[in-house]
Parts: structure tokens; sequence; C-alpha cells
């Protein structure tokens, strides 16, 4: 488990320390004008989902750079998330989840000071079962994530943006005993903050 947590660690430093650099596009409505040169972003994500029928919640964030205009916006970047702490598995077991990938996204109308944006998410990971006692790690294993979701985003100023969403997250049978990957999918609730530039 140290492992992995060291790999999320070290990909989300990269992830947040690596904004891609993109082409402009014109400047945005938002409540604080400011102006700046250069198109790309990152920034957290907290997503509140259901796991094996509890309410759990799973951590990260992702990194992007952004091709448009005024009437629509592409971005293109990676992410990496993991539960927060272990859920329950069983009486005796625990379990999480951790995964990175790739993401694409479209907004409508990105220059409004609220617009719209849609997204998709393809990574792999990993999840493993623990014993409660020992904390130990019993059984891991490979999964592959697809994720869909649309969330109204807010532009506060120049480079920060809120966005309140939702959507579907599809993971692959990890190959553990008692979970499978219909206990890992699920819809979701989506909170996310963009730091960076967007024209």
């Amino acid at each position: 488990m140290k492992n992995v947590t060291a790999k999320f660690k070290t990909t989300c430093l990269l992830l947040f320390g690596a904004m891609t650099l993109s082409v402009g596009i014109q400047a945005r409505e938002n409540l604080f004008a400011n102006s700046f040169e250069q198109a790309g972003y990152g920034g957290p994500e907290l997503i509140i989902t259901q796991l094996n029928g509890s309410n759990g919640l799973i951590i990260g964030g992702k990194g992007a750079g952004i091709w448009g205009n005024d009437i629509y916006a592409f971005s293109t970047g990676i992410g990496a998330y993991m539960t927060a702490g272990r859920l329950a598995l069983d009486a005796t077991r625990d379990f999480s989840l951790a995964y990175v990938g790739a993401t694409a996204g479209y907004s409508k109308d990105p220059s409004s000071m609220i617009h719209f944006t849609s997204d998709a998410f393809l990574g792999l990971g990993q999840a493993w079962s623990t014993d409660r006692t020992t904390s130990d790690r019993l059984e891991t294993g490979n999964v592959l994530v697809l994720s869909v979701g649309v969330s109204a985003e807010i532009n506060l100023t120049e480079h920060f943006q809120v966005g309140v969403g939702g959507g579907w997250r599809a993971v692959s049978n990890p190959d553990i005993a008692g979970l499978s990957g219909s206990q890992l999918s699920g819809p979701s609730a989506t909170l996310s903050f963009k730091f960076g530039n967007f024209d």
C-alpha cells in the first residue's frame, strides 16, 4: 500500500506541476476582470459517490490544455484519483481504489460567466483489500475506469473557476474476492476547482 500511495502522490505532484500551454481564446466574462495570455489549468476535484453500497469520497484532480474560442472550447489532459481512506468490504475487510488516466472535455460558451462543460475520463488503476485489524494488504487487482459527466462552471476570476456536476463511473472487475466492478461503479456528484489561464 505504501508503494501505491507514494506513486499516487508522485503522480499528483507531476499533474499539478505541469500546466499545459495551448492556443489562446478570447477574454472571458468574469466577476473580477483581469487579462492573461495562455490557456490551461490544473486543480483538485472531490467526487461523492456510492462504493459497495455505501457513500464514499474520491479525491484527486486533473490538469489540461484548452483549445477553442468564445463559442466553444475543447480540453485534453490527465487526471489522478483515489478513495479517501478505506471503505468497508465486509465484516473483516476494507478496500481502496486508485486510478490515473486521460481526460477530454467540451465547453459551450466558455467566455460566459456561467457555462456548461461535459467531460470523459479513461484510465487504469488498482483496487485492493486490507485486513481491518492488522491493515495488511490481502488482495490487489487491476481495473479499467471509464467515467462521463456534465457540470456547470462559474468564472470567478480570470484564473479561477468552480464547477458542480454529476456523472457516471464504470469500473471493470478487479478479481478480488467479494468485490466486483458493479460495486465500484455508479453515479457521482463532483465539485471541481480549476486554477490557471483560460484564454
